[in-house]
Formats: structure tokens, C-alpha cells, sequence
């Protein structure tokens, strides 16, 4: 089975200095498609730049970037607001990203604690994230941040050609 790459020792991490949370912007797409390529999603940055424009624009989404002093992307997050007759408003996390060299230093919890935040400013009433049996460190990530898990979902696709 393929997990992702485990936190790499504290010692060995590189210093951060002070982080922040910024909406991502075109400007990041290079940034962003490099981080992509480390969970295995090839993607490149001018799709990037069209996407967040789908996302922020039309969607009412939100793409988050995690940056270190001078402005260098450590990781990103996606939410996009979801709507249902069966189900309060919720903000879904369509995508979590941080950098392989930077994982342990609270990146992620810094990510999410700002995609609440703006879920609660959007009057989203819940948080949904959907991670991969692949990705063993993340159960533990979200149930530590007050995640339950609710669903064992299997997920279906089919294309439709425009």
C-alpha cells in the first residue's frame, strides 16, 4: 500500500520563521503545481492559474496558501462551499498540501484552522473533508483537530464529454 512520505525529523526541518495563511493567486501557480506533483497529481501551472480562477470566481471557493517570510508556498488548501437538501451547509476541503520538507510543523493545522474560519464567515455550518485509505497519517491529522469519522464512501466516476 502508498502512504505518503512520513514528517520528516524536527531537526532536520527547515526553520519557517513566521508563517502565514493568503489567498492563493495566480502568482503561486508554479508554487502550487510543484506541491501537487508531491501527492502524485500532475498538473501544470497554467491549469492551475485557469482552476483558481474557477474556484475563488465563479464556484465561491477558496484556494489558501500557507507562506514563510519571503512569500515561498509551504502548502495550500481547497474548499469549496457544498450545498444539500439532506445536509446543513457545509465547507468541503477538496484538497490539503503541504510540503513534504515542512510536514510536522503545524502547516496543515494552520490551513485548516484559516478554512474554518472562513467557512464560518460563508455561514457553512460544517466541515467535510474525503481523504484516501491511502493516506494513513491523515485520519489521525483530522480526528486530532476534532474530525469525526462518519462514512466509509465509495466513490464513483464517469466522464461526460462536453
Amino acid at each position: 500500500m502508498s502512504t505518503l512520505p512520513r514528517p520528516v525529523d524536527a531537526r532536520a526541518r527547515p526553520r519557517l520563521g513566521a508563517c502565514g495563511v493568503r489567498s492563493a493567486t495566480a502568482h503561486d501557480a508554479e508554487a502550487l503545481a510543484a506541491l501537487c506533483r508531491q501527492v502524485h497529481h500532475l498538473v501544470s501551472p497554467s491549469q492551475i492559474a485557469d482552476r483558481l480562477v474557477v474556484i475563488m470566481r465563479n464556484r465561491g471557493g477558496v484556494v489558501l496558501a500557507a507562506v514563510s517570510e519571503d512569500q515561498r508556498v509551504l502548502g495550500w488548501l481547497h474548499a469549496d462551499p457544498r450545498y444539500s437538501l439532506g445536509a446543513p451547509a457545509q465547507a468541503e476541503i477538496c484538497g490539503l498540501v503541504v510540503d513534504s520538507a515542512c510536514r510536522g510543523a503545524r502547516i496543515g493545522s494552520m490551513l485548516l484552522a484559516s478554512a474554518e474560519i472562513w467557512a464560518r464567515h460563508h455561514g457553512l455550518r460544517e466541515m467535510l473533508v474525503r481523504s484516501s485509505l491511502m493516506r494513513e497519517n491523515a485520519d489521525a491529522f483530522y480526528r486530532a483537530r476534532g474530525y469525526e469519522h462518519v462514512s466509509e464512501l465509495q466513490q464513483y466516476r464517469k466522464a461526460v464529454v462536453c
